[in-house]
């Protein structure tokens, strides 16, 4: 009686050892496949952010003309930086030269945003003070006839603030420092594209449009 207790708990024993070695395996497996996935999202997330960067870069580039209508109406070039958020999962896959243009050009793309922001700030800055001195002026052409006249001369004031208007509103009164275009908006002729390197098809190569 005894030998057959021991040979049932030995029995129960073995399988539990299998059991929780399938477990372990199991959730080993489960561990390699979402290291995996999670890789794959992340190379595919910075392949499609270097090829928006690349393109809104081209387009600045290849303009015309690189006024302050150009760059208000310009998209954002970078927002969140997702290489600088996954680049710990590419340490082996790259080479340090890979690793150090990818990184190059994520901080040019930032530099370009901070500047292209910049720009845009002023730009909407100086359009509200062009428009309060419009206000102000017009206001005080209206006080100025009403003071003079003893009835305000409808006719005069219109046609004074018609031929204001007219001469003002055109002026192009935004001060937008050169040296932030020649330094900043100008060093995107020099940005090393990524596309097409080793380093992009290394990227791509663990992304899921490989």
């Amino acid at each position: 009686m005894l030998g057959i207790i021991h040979t049932v708990f030995t029995f129960i024993r073995d399988w539990a050892d299998v059991f929780l070695i399938a477990v372990g395996l199991s959730a080993m497996i489960v561990y390699i496949f979402q290291k995996r996935d999670k890789k794959r999202s992340a190379a595919t997330l910075i392949l499609g952010q270097i090829d928006s960067i690349e393109e809104k870069i081209g387009i600045l580039k290849n303009g015309h003309q690189l006024n302050n209508v150009v760059v208000y109406h310009s998209k954002t070039i970078i927002s969140e930086n997702t290489w600088e958020k996954y680049k710990h999962l590419f340490a082996k896959e790259l080479s340090q030269s890979e690793h150090r243009m990818i990184q190059n050009f994520f901080d040019t793309a930032e530099q370009l945003e901070r500047t292209r922001a910049d720009i845009v700030m002023v730009i909407k800055n100086a359009w509200a003070d062009k428009s309060s001195v419009e206000h102000q002026i017009i206001g005080e052409m209206i006080k100025n006839d009403v003071i003079t006249t003893s009835m305000p001369n409808e006719m005069r004031s219109s046609k004074e603030m018609t031929l204001f208007q007219d001469r003002y509103k055109p002026l192009d009164l935004v001060f937008t420092p050169d040296m932030w275009q020649d330094v900043s908006f100008h060093t995107g002729h020099n940005v090393i594209l990524i596309s097409g390197t080793t380093a992009y098809e290394k990227i791509q190569h663990y992304s899921f449009s490989k």
